[in-house]
């Protein structure tokens, strides 16, 4: 009888310890972040082609995520977005094939300096979101000059393993307006959700307490049955 008490008594204490082992981190499963437009970094407006040409800006974007502020550019040049506006938005992690290890090495490469070069970046990111340098281009002969140079350079290249492109896909509206999709890099993906640190003492106060209070009881009884030997 003895034996067994002692036996159930440690086998409490070494599951104890290993939920400390195991609770250091906990994956916090959250609802999509809030995700605002703040303002417009460096940039141009430009005419792009093919076919009819059309006017837009090209550029970065200042966004805040959760009030955390990135650097973002655009992948969707179709669907609008504008400074000011806030949505709600998943957060995904892009695998590392063409065309996100390049668009990846872009913008952890090459750094928006001046409004030409900043067009140029997101000229290039363009061009390979569409599939080909000739795929979308500027008859501006500067940008789009640069816009090939960084295009060349970055082919068949990746980032390390610790960075990821995350791609912002908006989970709502604007006024009923689809919304755009933009990417920004991130460093060391989370599983599942952001890790945590939890306090593991508050969390083991209770079977601690309980763990004791069995110690305890099983000594009491034990000497009382010695006694009414």
């Amino acid at each position: 009888m003895k034996k067994a008490l002692f036996s159930a008594l440690a086998l409490l204490l070494v599951l104890c310890l290993s939920f400390v082992g195991l609770g250091g981190l906990v994956l916090a499963q959250e609802g999509d972040p809030v995700v605002c437009l703040d303002s417009l970094g460096p940039g141009t407006v430009l005419e792009l082609k093919p076919g009819d040409s059309w006017y837009m800006w090209v550029g970065l974007f200042h966004l805040s995520i959760d009030g955390k502020l990135h650097d973002g550019w655009c992948v969707d040049p179709d669907m609008p977005i504008d400074v000011g506006w806030c949505f709600n938005a998943s957060l995904l992690e892009q695998p590392r094939e063409t065309p996100w290890c390049e668009i990846g090495y872009i913008m952890a490469n090459y750094s928006p300096s001046s409004d030409n070069e900043s067009a140029a970046i997101q000229l290039a990111i363009w061009k390979y979101v569409a599939g080909g340098k000739n795929e979308i281009t500027t008859i501006d002969p500067y940008v789009e000059s640069r816009a090939c140079e960084i295009f060349d350079d970055a082919e068949g290249k990746c980032l390390p393993e610790l960075q990821w492109v995350a791609k912002i896909h908006p989970t709502d509206n604007h006024n009923e307006e689809e919304i755009q999709e933009t990417v920004i890099l991130l460093t060391k993906p989370p599983v599942g959700g952001d890790a945590r640190p939890v306090d593991k003492l508050a969390v083991l106060a209770p079977w601690i307490g309980l763990a004791v209070l069995l110690v305890a009881g099983g000594m009491v009884w034990l000497r009382l049955r010695q006694r009414g030997a």
